[in-house]
């Protein structure tokens, strides 16, 4: 995204797949990415998306690997 700034984004395979577990899984890769790098995780924004109609869910995670 620039300036040091990533977005991770997660979709569910079904209806069933629970936004806020696709958040989750956004939080758990940001936060690894950042470790990698000897830095710790900075969350600029975090959005979840519920299934709707004809629409699986989605989240969403905007972040910075601030130095420790």
């Amino acid at each position: 995204m620039g300036n040091d700034t990533y977005m991770i984004g997660k979709q569910g395979g079904s209806f069933l797949t629970a936004s806020t577990t696709l958040k989750a899984e956004a939080f758990q890769e940001a936060g690894a990415h950042c470790v990698s790098q000897g830095k710790t995780l900075q969350v600029i924004n975090s959005k979840e998306i519920p299934a709707g109609m004809a629409q699986f869910p989605q989240a969403e995670v905007q972040f910075r690997c601030a130095p420790n």
